[in-house]
């Protein structure tokens, strides 16, 4: 369980800092930034550099956290 955690928080870390430095994960604008920008609206355009890895980290922590309550 505190591997999936410790995944899933690393994975929200690298999203908040790709969004603090104005930075992409891809050297030119991958598909899935280019997804959450297109659903955002144009004043938070540069949360889409970071956003997907932030969501994966929650969906990570999220199902973590799920399949071993049902244990």
């Amino acid at each position: 369980m505190l591997i999936g955690i410790a995944i899933g928080a690393t994975s929200v870390l690298i999203g908040l800092a790709l969004i603090t430095t104005g930075q992409s994960m891809c050297r030119t604008t991958c598909w899935i930034d280019n997804v959450f920008r297109s659903i955002l609206p144009e004043s938070f355009g540069f949360l889409g550099n970071g956003l997907p890895a932030i969501v994966i980290g929650v969906a990570i922590i999220i199902h973590t956290v799920w399949s071993n309550r049902k244990r």
